[in-house]
């Protein structure tokens, strides 16, 4: 895997926050459009040194490539849901299945 810095991309990097910063809290958790490798930074004048405050945690690949504004129709999608809840507990996966589908799903386990 290589970073890609193309407008569309089949992937999608969860990062998880390491520093408080505008944007978030330490343990905070946020997706990115693209496979993104290295960890965001930012420059601590403190220590006149760039340091890491978000660091990519995993890297899902959706299937498909899509562009950049697709990015958050895929994470609301079925699919979306179900693969970022294990990144997101708050994110409910939805069930697919439709209404009058039961009587068919029980002849599986028969």
């Amino acid at each position: 895997m290589t970073d890609e810095s193309d407008e569309t991309s089949r992937y999608i990097t969860v990062f998880h926050q390491l520093k408080e910063t505008e944007s978030g809290e330490p343990g905070d958790r946020f997706v990115v459009h693209g496979e993104k490798l290295g960890d965001r930074c930012k420059f601590d004048e403190e220590q006149g040194d760039f340091i890491p405050v978000a660091r990519p945690i995993a890297v899902i690949d959706v299937g498909t490539k899509m562009a950049d504004d697709e990015t958050i129709e895929w994470c609301n999608s079925h699919a979306g849901k179900a693969v970022l809840n294990q990144f997101f507990p708050e994110i409910e996966p939805t069930d697919p299945t439709l209404p009058d589908a039961g009587e068919y799903l029980e002849d599986i386990d028969d």
